[in-house]
């Protein structure tokens, strides 16, 4: 969201690729026999939601102290009042400055490795599509066989990269309709959520110990 807003729009796309092989990956392993494995060794989930609490927690408070790059767009907003409504332009000087800058400052392979090691150092992961596998198996919806991970992988990659490519197209689309305190509201928002899913995962934890 945020590099899409700023114009770095093949930056965002990248990070999203990266976040899709990660899941996909996770996706593989749990059809391929990953269920079984944890089965086996339970204890991997609690130690999997305290990893993933540091992981939220950090990024979350991250997030709290973003401060946009983006500037005020109110600087054009007279002259565009004043104009013609037929021929108003779609966003003003502005914004086309910050998308101009936005893009030379793209980093895509960063942000692929970014969204990648992100989404694959999260283990909780682990838990989540190892339940989502044995849902499918026990719906019967094809047979459970291990042939079947790696389309299945296929699925999930392509669903999730169809997902945030479409988020990127319709955020650099309107991005002249975000004010940078938007922006900023919106990204602090997502922190403190992620702050508040991290101490979930805290309690969770605790809650397992103290059991």
């Amino acid at each position: 969201v945020r590099h899409a807003l700023e114009g770095r729009s093949k930056s965002a796309l990248m990070l999203g690729l990266g976040t899709g092989l990660a899941e996909g990956i996770y996706a593989f392993m749990a059809l391929w026999g990953f269920s079984t494995f944890l089965a086996d060794y339970p204890i991997i989930i609690p130690i999997s939601k305290i990893v993933a609490a540091v992981i939220l927690i950090g990024l979350g408070f991250w997030f709290t102290r973003f401060v946009p790059q983006t500037p005020s767009i109110a600087n054009n907003a007279e002259e565009n009042d004043n104009a013609d409504h037929r021929h108003r332009p779609p966003a003003s000087l502005e914004v086309a400055k910050v998308m101009a800058r936005g893009s030379d400052t793209e980093r895509p392979w960063k942000s692929f490795g970014v969204g990648f090691s992100v989404t694959f150092l999260n283990p909780t992961l682990l838990a989540t599509w190892a339940a989502a596998a044995t849902t499918i198996m026990s719906m019967g919806i094809f047979p459970a066989e291990a042939s079947h991970a790696l389309p299945f992988a296929l699925g999930v990659i392509v669903g999730a990269s169809g997902w945030f490519s479409m988020l990127v197209w319709l955020l650099s689309r309107f991005r002249h309709r975000f004010s940078p305190l938007t922006l900023q509201r919106v990204i602090r928002a997502m922190g403190w959520g992620l702050i508040a899913l991290g101490l979930w995962f805290t309690v969770a934890f605790i809650h397992y110990m103290a059991s």
